[in-house]
C-alpha cells in the first residue's frame, strides 16, 4: 500500500502548494483560507500518514488543521484521527482527552440545535463554531470502544459499540460491529445475547 499511500499524500501537498489562497509560505501570517478544499488535503495527508505508520506526520497534520482551521468541521475529524494516532502510539491518557473533547463538541452542537428549535434566530455566535460532521460519529464511538478494550473496560466497550450501530451506514460496519459485541458478549457468559 505505501505507494498508492505516497501517490495519495504527493498529490495532496500539490494541491495544497498550488491552490492554497493566500499561500502557504507563511502559515503564522496567514489569517484565512480562501479555498476550501485545503483543509480536507491536510487531513488526507494526516490520515495517509496514520497508515504509513509515520504518526509523527499524521500529527503534525493534525495539529496544523487544528490550529488554522479552528472554524471547519474538519477540526472534529483531525481530533478524531489524533486520537487514533495517540491509540497506536500506546498514548492512551492523550486519546481520552481528544475524545472527550469530540464528546464535549458533539454535546455542544445537540445543545445548539435544541436552542435553535426554540428560538428560530441565527445568533453570530453561532456563525463562529464550525458544525460537528455527523459521518464521523460511527468512527467516534468505534475509537471510544477500541480506548475502551485496550483499558480492559469491556462494559463501556459494548455501551459504545451498541450507539455506533445507530450510526452505521454499510452492511459491513454493522457486520463487523455485531461480530464484536457477539465475542464480548460470550466473555461476558451471556451466551444468548452472543448468539
Amino acid at each position: 500500500m505505501f505507494p498508492a499511500i505516497d501517490t495519495a499524500i504527493a498529490k495532496c501537498t500539490k494541491v495544497i502548494r498550488d491552490h492554497s489562497m493566500p499561500n502557504n509560505d507563511r502559515p503564522s501570517k496567514k489569517k484565512e483560507e480562501h479555498n476550501r478544499w485545503i483543509d480536507e488535503n491536510w487531513t488526507t495527508i494526516g490520515i495517509a500518514s496514520y497508515y504509513r505508520r509515520d504518526y509523527d506526520g499524521a500529527m503534525k497534520s493534525f495539529n496544523f488543521v487544528r490550529k488554522f482551521y479552528s472554524n471547519d468541521p474538519s477540526l472534529y475529524v483531525g481530533e478524531l484521527w489524533m486520537a487514533k494516532t495517540h491509540i497506536a502510539e500506546g498514548k492512551l491518557t492523550k486519546a481520552k482527552f481528544n475524545l472527550d473533547n469530540l464528546d464535549a463538541a458533539l454535546l455542544a452542537e445537540q445543545e445548539r440545535e435544541k436552542a435553535k428549535k426554540k428560538s428560530k434566530k441565527k445568533s453570530d455566535k453561532e456563525e463562529e463554531i464550525a458544525k460537528f460532521p455527523k459521518e464521523i460519529r460511527f468512527e467516534l464511538e468505534l475509537t471510544k470502544a477500541e480506548l475502551a478494550l485496550l483499558k480492559s473496560e469491556q462494559n463501556e466497550a459494548i455501551v459504545y459499540l451498541e450507539e455506533s450501530l445507530k450510526h452505521a451506514k454499510m452492511k459491513d460496519d454493522t457486520e463487523r460491529v455485531h461480530f464484536i459485541l457477539g465475542q464480548l458478549y460470550s466473555i461476558k457468559g451471556e451466551k444468548d445475547t452472543a448468539y
